[in-house]
């Protein structure tokens, strides 16, 4: 992923990677549902949700290097 350490910002059920347009959101279902934002400023689902942060995280970051 990165050797570089990312600024992550945590608000209430989200964890959000602004450098990077990646957020992770906590589910109702103790899942995380990976977005990503558009150039508009708007977030969209990105990838499956999964019960583990860095899975979700890992999943929709290898959308954004490619």
């Amino acid at each position: 992923m990165t050797t570089t350490p990312v600024a992550l910002r945590a608000w209430r059920n989200r964890l959000t990677l602004a450098d990077h347009g990646i957020q992770l959101r906590l589910g109702p279902d103790t899942r995380w549902y990976p977005y990503l934002q558009d150039d508009d400023g708007d977030w969209w689902p990105a990838a499956p949700a999964d019960p583990d942060p860095v899975t979700a995280l890992t999943s929709v970051w290898q959308q954004t290097e490619r």
